[in-house]
Parts: C-alpha cells; sequence; structure tokens
C-alpha cells in the first residue's frame, strides 16, 4: 500500500460510523410521519369535497408504508442485516457487499432511492394541504381569534412534549442489549370521531430496552391540558372546525416544507447513507485493510437497534 492509500484508510477508519445519526433520523421522520398517519379527517372536509377525503386517507397510510415498511424495515435494517451476516460467514468479497447495497439495474443504492421515494410522497401531500387551506378560508363564520388562542396553547403543550422525548445514544448501544425505539402517538381524551383534535404536530419518541407505551404526564401538562379542554369546550361549530382543519394543517407543514425537519432528516440519512457506500466501494486495498473491518462495527451495532410500530396513549388533565 502507498502513502497516499495508507493516509485514505486512516482517514476512513477513524470517521465516525454513522449510526446514531442515521437511527436519530429515522426517529425525527418516524415522529412526524406517524403523526400524519394517524390524523383523523374532519367532517368538514369530507363534507366539502369527498374525493379529496378519499385522496388524503390513502396518501396519509401510503406515506406512512413508504417509509415506515419500505425505507425502515425492508430497506435500511434488512441491508445492515444482510451485510452482518454475510460478514459472519466469513465473507471478505467486497462485490458481495456491493450487491447487498444497489442491485445490477440501478446503479443508485436502494437506500437512496427509497428515500426519493419518501419525499415523492412529500411532494404529493403539498398539494392536498392547498386545498385543505382552500376548504378552511371558506370558514367564514369562525372565530378566528379562539383559533389563534388555541394555537397558543397547543404550542405551549408541544414543547411540553418535546421535553418528554428521547434520542438513541452511544451509551445504550454500548451496553449491548436490543435497543427499541418507538413512538408513541398522543392523543387527547376530549376527541371525539365527530370532533377529531390532534394538537400534537408529532409523535414522541422514546428509547429502551424494550417497548415503551406510556408517557408520565407533569402537572404542566396537565395544567395545558386542562386550558385545552375548556378552550375546546368553549366553541361553536363552525370554529370547532376551523380549529380541526388548522391543526391539521400545522401537521402537515411540519412534514411538508422542504425545510421541516422531516425533510432535513431525509436528507442526513441520504448523507449519511453515501458514508457507507463509500465504505463499500472503497479501493481495493483500503476495503481489505480498513473498510471491510470498519463495516462490520457498523452493520453489528445497527442490528441492536428494532424500530418498534408506533404506540397510542390517550391522555387528558
Amino acid at each position: 500500500m502507498n502513502t497516499l492509500d495508507m493516509q485514505a484508510a486512516i482517514k476512513t477508519y477513524a470517521t465516525p460510523l454513522p449510526v446514531l445519526d442515521i437511527c436519530n433520523a429515522l426517529l425525527t421522520i418516524s415522529s412526524y410521519l406517524s403523526a400524519i398517519q394517524n390524523a383523523t379527517l374532519p367532517q368538514c372536509v369530507q363534507t366539502a369535497n369527498p374525493t379529496l377525503a378519499t385522496k388524503c386517507v390513502a396518501w396519509q397510510e401510503s406515506i406512512w408504508q413508504e417509509f415506515y415498511e419500505g425505507l425502515v424495515d425492508a430497506t435500511i435494517l434488512a441491508q445492515a442485516e444482510q451485510i452482518d451476516q454475510l460478514i459472519e460467514d466469513g465473507v471478505t468479497v467486497q462485490s458481495a457487499y456491493q450487491a447487498a447495497i444497489a442491485t445490477p439495474s440501478c446503479p443508485v443504492p436502494t437506500v437512496i432511492s427509497r428515500c426519493d421515494d419518501v419525499l415523492s410522497q412529500i411532494t404529493t401531500g403539498v398539494g392536498y394541504a392547498a386545498q385543505l387551506r382552500l376548504i378552511a378560508s371558506q370558514l367564514q363564520q369562525a372565530d378566528q381569534q379562539q383559533v389563534e388562542a388555541l394555537e397558543k396553547t397547543v404550542a405551549t403543550l408541544n414543547g411540553q412534549f418535546d421535553a418528554l422525548e428521547q434520542s438513541l445514544t452511544e451509551k445504550a448501544l454500548d451496553d449491548g442489549k436490543e435497543v427499541v425505539a418507538t413512538i408513541i402517538d398522543v392523543g387527547v381524551a376530549v376527541a371525539t370521531e365527530e370532533n377529531p383534535i390532534s394538537p400534537l404536530l408529532k409523535g414522541i419518541s422514546q428509547v429502551g430496552f424494550g417497548i415503551i407505551d406510556q408517557l408520565v404526564l407533569s402537572d404542566e401538562i396537565k395544567a395545558t391540558l386542562a386550558e385545552l379542554e375548556s378552550a375546546w369546550s368553549q366553541m361553536d361549530e363552525a370554529t370547532l372546525q376551523l380549529a380541526q382543519v388548522t391543526l391539521l394543517l400545522n401537521r402537515l407543514d411540519a412534514v411538508l416544507s422542504q425545510t421541516s425537519q422531516t425533510v432535513t432528516a431525509l436528507n442526513s440519512v441520504v448523507t449519511c447513507w453515501e458514508t457507507i457506500c463509500d465504505l463499500i466501494n472503497a479501493p481495493a486495498t483500503q476495503w481489505s485493510s480498513a473498510s471491510l473491518q470498519r463495516l462490520g462495527e457498523w452493520a453489528a451495532r445497527m442490528n441492536r437497534i428494532q424500530f418498534a410500530p408506533p404506540v397510542s396513549q390517550k391522555v387528558s388533565a
């Protein structure tokens, strides 16, 4: 190995493995998309535009499946498991690992293609949001001030629940046990099928050595919930409808904007996966001296992480 190759190998080996970055980005995306999947369309949307309502419901399910089943489960975790198995079987041929991340018919790594598919679903949702805004603008009998006051209470509630979030840490991985990441979709007990209310912008991420399905509510959260329930009970029908559509649009905006945390996290997954691809496509001398070992470490750590399906929790003051 010449000096330049050796320097490249050392640099590659010293680069932190993108395990936490990948998984925490997936947690972020999961928290926002699970909230989209579980949002209930207000009755006024179904009345005003039944076709839109049907398409929205189908899209809500489709974007979640594209992400959770397509990108996370069937691609990222499956490829990490496949790489780990190759290493366990003693396979050192570089082409075997290259085949694990891309198909011969498509040079673009499968994970990156899946990320593009999720982004395409996000783009589709922009048109639905525009139509929902049109419906909201037609609810002229609603009390706009009441809705704005409710949004302030909801913003406080979101901040309080955000403080309960957990992310994956090095310490959790270093314990050597399987780590389970779960999203808790929080609903409020005051909501009904006829009058749905979805105040939180996203699900709340939890990380542990098993599925965590309940959040412990602080007195501050309970106080804010009481304020929310009181405000909700004082709204007339038109104002309730506007509040429902507004909260739904706020959820959508947290996903659909090109500067949203969802899109930023999706781009982070792409960047991290390019690092993995660089390892796998390294020059032959670098592959045998550093890349294969480093890839094995990465795959072993990735395989200790499980992304559980989201769970739901109803809360009240």
